[in-house]
């Protein structure tokens, strides 16, 4: 099945807290988002903030499968509070990892998990790469793209993928037994849907091509903060 259960946000503002209606505090122009347009491509940097927000329990849904995890609504990230977010090079340093992905060689391969998003088959096997939403690597809040919807976009599923680097990310096995931490995530196990600014239709697996889906999606005023739902695949071993 597919569990809403995480809330993503993206947002140029710091410190906002879009599921909650409010901004925790005034950073002085610090720590905000900015779009550069240069040659042709975008450079995006945003904040991300990663909820639990398990929908099945708040409704009182499905509490007698147990995969369900019942949890309450929390905050679990805050890249503002997290330096490696907000400076590259410092990220680099704290994963040097990032030498053997993001660079031009290793994004090559990125074509296929392209071709496979665009179908709904992202290729776990290309863990550095998110489809047409540029790459995993490096670690911070910046991304390039051409389209600033997909750009957040991508930065929302970067935001996983962090959490999965932080040892934070938990994923059900195969058999639907148990769940356990994942360092590398799989991305066929994910679907972001956009709520905010402009509420897509549908939900869209990791790296699928803003062609198909991005259009109308970024007003031209208000619209830089946006907010993505988690689905997340899950195999449940249920008895009878």
């Amino acid at each position: 099945m597919w569990e809403p259960a995480r809330l993503i946000d993206t947002v140029s503002d710091p410190y906002c807290m879009m599921p909650l209606g409010f901004k925790l505090m005034n950073t002085g122009g610090k720590l905000g988002g900015s779009h550069m347009q240069e040659d042709g491509q975008s450079k995006t940097f945003q904040q991300m903030h990663y909820y639990f927000f398990p929908a099945f329990s708040i409704l009182g849904l499905f509490y007698d499968i147990p995969c369900i995890a019942e949890r309450e609504f929390d905050v679990a990230m805050m890249t503002e509070l997290i330096p490696t977010w907000n400076n590259e090079i410092l990220s680099l340093m704290i994963h040097p990892e990032s030498l053997l992905f993001a660079n031009p060689v290793a994004q090559l391969a990125c074509a296929a998990d392209s071709s496979g998003a665009l179908v709904g088959r992202p290729v776990n096997s290309l863990f550095w790469c998110m489809g047409s939403w540029s790459g995993a690597y490096p670690l911070a809040g910046s991304i390039t793209g051409t389209d600033y919807v997909t750009a957040n976009a991508g930065i929302a599923a970067r935001g996983i993928y962090f959490m999965a680097r932080m040892g934070l990310l938990k994923e059900s096995s195969s058999d639907g037994c148990y769940t356990a931490p994942v360092p590398i995530w799989s991305k066929d196990k994910y679907k972001l849907q956009l709520m905010k600014p402009v509420r897509d239709d549908s939900c869209r697996p990791i790296g699928q091509t803003g062609l198909l889906w991005s259009h109308y999606k970024h007003p031209p005023a208000g619209g830089d903060n946006f907010s993505w739902m988690v689905f997340r695949r899950l195999n449940c071993c249920v008895s009878y």
